[in-house]
């Protein structure tokens, strides 16, 4: 009775140990916090421009450290229109993962709500000093029209994206990493 229930366990933990374990995969929308190396900027830096990193804090997932604090990232500043980030690839232990991340780099409009309220009143401004000036009507149009061409080639400035360097980026992944043991 003893003897078969020993041969028993003794083949379902050879089973076991022969029996490779899966690879442990992160799943999409986990968050990679990276610190950068080096700075970007939308008037400097092209689509394309490389970066280098390194994580932040170790990333866990069921209980296990999948990838360590201190591992190497590496990506490129991407998009025309909306400037991102894109992670390529982590090295955990020697070994090269891609991945696909991104993080987008926002950046503020300056003074925009500044210089709305300023050239908007530069219109009343203009028409009255047109007025003034002794141009009547045609006067007030010309002064205002004046004003409202300086509107419209201030408000229409690009977007300014500065990430100076060591800053820490958050890219989520958008497929699984398969990391293998």
């Amino acid at each position: 009775m003893f003897r078969p229930v020993l041969i028993a366990a003794l083949c379902a933990a050879a089973l076991a140990a022969a029996s490779p374990r899966a690879a442990p995969v992160l799943p999409p929308g986990t968050r990679i916090t990276c610190r950068v190396d080096q700075s970007f900027d939308n008037d400097r830096d092209a689509p394309g421009t490389p970066f280098t990193g390194q994580t932040t804090a170790d990333i866990v997932y069921k209980g296990a450290v999948l990838v360590p604090r201190g591992a190497a990232c590496r990506g490129r500043l991407t998009g025309r229109s909306e400037l991102q980030l894109s992670l390529e690839s982590i090295q955990v232990q020697g070994r090269v993962y891609p991945v696909t991340a991104s993080a987008p780099l926002t950046g503020e409009k300056s003074h925009r709500k500044h210089n709305v309220q300023w050239f908007g009143g530069g219109r009343s401004a203009g028409s009255a000093i047109g007025l003034v000036a002794g141009g009547g009507i045609v006067g007030a149009l010309i002064g205002a029209g004046a004003a409202a061409n300086a509107e419209g080639t201030t408000l229409k400035g690009k977007c300014d994206v500065y990430l100076p360097p060591q800053s820490l980026v958050t890219f989520r992944l958008r497929q699984q990493l398969r990391l293998s043991r």
